[in-house]
C-alpha cells in the first residue's frame, strides 16, 4: 500500500474527532499532529456540539456508533448549524456501510472503515482536508512512506 506525505502550510487545519473510544481519538490525534493538523476531540455528540463554535473547524470525523445520538441525526444537526453547512464530514465505522446507507442531503464526504487501521484512516482525513476548497494553500507531496 502506498502512503502519502502531506505538508500543511499557512493556516492551521483543525479536525474535530468524535468517538467514544479514547484510544481511537488519541491515536488519530498523534498521527494528525505529526502532519501539522490541530485536533479537538469529543466522546459524544453532545460534547461535539458544545465545541463547534469555540474553534475554527476544517473537518469533522464522527464514529457511526455514538453513545448519545444516532449518527445520521447528529450529522443533520451539524448541517443545520450556521457555518457548518458545507464542512467536510467523514464517518468512521466498523460496520460494512457505504454512502447509500445515509441520506444524500447529509453531504457525507467519505465513509472509512476502522478495520483498515490508523494509517489509512489518517490518510483518509488528510486527503479530504487537501480536497476542501478552504485548503487551497496546502502543499501535497505524494511520497510513498516505506
Amino acid at each position: 500500500m502506498v502512503r502519502h506525505e502531506f505538508t500543511f502550510l499557512a493556516m492551521a487545519q483543525t479536525v474535530l474527532i468524535i468517538d467514544s473510544s479514547r484510544a481511537a481519538r488519541k491515536m488519530l490525534e498523534v498521527k494528525l499532529k505529526a502532519h501539522g493538523v490541530e485536533v479537538i476531540h469529543a466522546a459524544s455528540a453532545n460534547q461535539a456540539l458544545a465545541k463547534l463554535h469555540r474553534h475554527e473547524i476544517s473537518l469533522i470525523t464522527t464514529a457511526k456508533a455514538l453513545p448519545d445520538e444516532n449518527c445520521a441525526a447528529f450529522i443533520a444537526e451539524i448541517r443545520k448549524t450556521h457555518g457548518f453547512e458545507n464542512t467536510p464530514i467523514i464517518v468512521l465505522t466498523g460496520d460494512e456501510v457505504d454512502a447509500s446507507s445515509f441520506d444524500p442531503g447529509l453531504q457525507i464526504n467519505r465513509i472509512c472503515q476502522k478495520s483498515l487501521g490508523i494509517g489509512p484512516l489518517t490518510d483518509c482525513i488528510l486527503e479530504t482536508l487537501a480536497e476542501s476548497p478552504e485548503s487551497s494553500q496546502i502543499l501535497r507531496n505524494f511520497m510513498p512512506v516505506i
